[in-house]
């Protein structure tokens, strides 16, 4: 994308291709940015719980709308899980089929913050894709809400709304993707229960779901992610199984330089399997530390019944600190 002010109205223009959060039939846009004055309400935050999403705004809601089910549209949909770049879309609940799952909202509750509001979903499944379309007035202006959220990790009932249904465990295994036949051959063959065969297997799997974060040559980007150049990534095998199960949060220190970042590190427990979690971390190993690639599935297995009862990510620091004790 490219954008210039433009000499004659001194306004801010971009052109470029739509990108995704579009239904587009063809790429490309002319887009310009005005400067009024005047305060921009938009939406903060969304998080995901067993049995609905919490939104966050910028001002206080106001009117009726908010507070009305009949204002929300949600709608969910995975992608395919394959080497290959690009995906259809497909049903959470119905794997094999393409399209996208309604959600029902059950009721809507403005959060004593006046800010917040509460979608009580008791239905709601993690999902790569969660869209939240809705137009609700607040008290600096009308918000015009098209959110695209990555709700792979819901944490546990909101109190004083209704219990979750399905049960946890079904949710879960609904994350695993739809994949052709060969994808999962091909994944499978390379998982050879070796070290060169994780590694294999592990290139494979952090071009599908790490690069976009840490880059290619896992050098990370600016206020993205850190670099796997790291003591992080050469220490303790298990703070690293704990890490890409959970995820990661709060300032980090890494190389002994602290470090901030925008959003936290996702976990992807409920998405990968045991084989998947070591392959990848076998190959960030191998390819930019001196560690040996020794993680295994059945490292991987035990670590994770020992942190199932965990929710949300863990504090970078927490972890940090018990590496330097060890």
């Amino acid at each position: 994308m490219r954008g210039a002010i433009s000499p004659k109205d001194g306004m801010f223009y971009a052109v470029g291709s739509d990108g995704w959060g579009n239904y587009s039939l063809d790429d490309g846009s002319l887009e310009r940015v005005r400067y009024t004055g005047r305060p921009y309400p938009m939406l903060k935050k969304v998080h995901g719980y067993e049995n609905g999403i919490e939104l966050k705004f910028s001002s206080k809601l106001s009117g009726k709308a908010a507070s009305q089910t009949k204002s929300y549209f949600v709608q969910q949909w995975n992608y395919e899980y394959s080497p290959a770049y690009g995906s259809l879309e497909y049903s959470v609940k119905r794997p094999s089929q393409e399209g996208h799952d309604r959600v029902r909202v059950k009721s809507v509750k403005i959060l004593p913050d006046q800010k917040s509001v509460f979608l009580e979903i008791p239905y709601l499944l993690p999902a790569l894709q969660t869209h939240i379309f809705a137009e609700l007035e607040t008290e600096e202006g009308l918000v015009e809400m098209n959110a695209f959220a990555t709700l792979v990790h819901l944490d546990k009932a909101k109190k004083g709304f209704a219990e979750p249904m399905p049960a946890l465990k079904s949710r879960t295994a609904s994350l695993r993707i739809r994949g052709s036949k060969a994808d999962k051959e091909r994944v499978a063959l390379n998982t050879a229960n070796t070290p060169k065969g994780r590694i294999r297997a592990g290139e494979t799997l952090f071009k599908m779901f790490c690069i976009g974060c840490h880059g290619p040559e896992g050098k990370g980007l600016p206020s993205i992610a850190p670099t796997l150049h790291s003591d992080w990534v050469s220490g303790d095998r298990e703070i690293l199984v704990k890490v890409l199960l959970k995820g990661l949060g709060g300032q980090i220190k890494v190389n002994g330089e602290l470090q901030n970042y925008e959003a936290a590190m996702p976990g992807f427990g409920p998405a990968l399997g045991d084989d998947e979690i070591a392959s990848i971390l076998s190959y960030v190993r191998s390819a930019w530390t001196d560690a040996p690639a020794d993680v295994t599935s059945a490292f991987v297995k035990k670590i994770r019944g020992a942190e199932k009862e965990k929710t949300g990510p863990y504090e970078a620091q927490q972890l940090w600190e018990r590496v330097v004790r060890r």
